[in-house]
């Protein structure tokens, strides 16, 4: 399946998700800031793995995940000044310059908490 399908899913999915009352109880898995510049960072993405994800990262999985998000943030670097094309699994250059500030971090962050998990799965 093309990134770009599974990201757009991604993106929808929180809005398309039934609300039962407790997922306004529970933080996101991941926050980006709008007003951020510069590399994502652990603090930026207040990574909180939720109930739903916890069996599977449990414990050592859960340190591994954090782990290589941390890692890989910085082996990314800043999203706005992103090369798409040197990394595999990206938006193609055209629409990733086409898109909004905010987006390209929400982007990236998802990209990077995808590979962390396949890491440590």
């Amino acid at each position: 399946m093309e990134i770009r399908v599974v990201l757009f899913s991604l993106l929808l999915a929180p809005a398309c998700s039934p609300s039962d009352g407790n997922a306004e109880k529970e933080k996101p898995f991941y926050t980006v800031s709008r007003f951020a510049s510069g590399p994502l960072t652990m603090k930026e993405l207040s990574i909180n793995i939720p109930d739903e994800l916890s069996a599977y990262y449990p414990g050592e999985k859960a340190d591994c995940l954090l782990l290589n998000v941390e890692e890989l943030a910085a082996e990314m670097g800043d999203p706005a000044r992103l090369n798409p094309s040197d990394f595999d699994d990206m938006l193609d250059a055209e629409t990733w310059h086409k898109l909004s500030h905010f987006n390209k971090r929400n982007i990236l962050a998802q990209v990077i908490i995808s590979r962390a998990g396949a890491l440590c799965s």
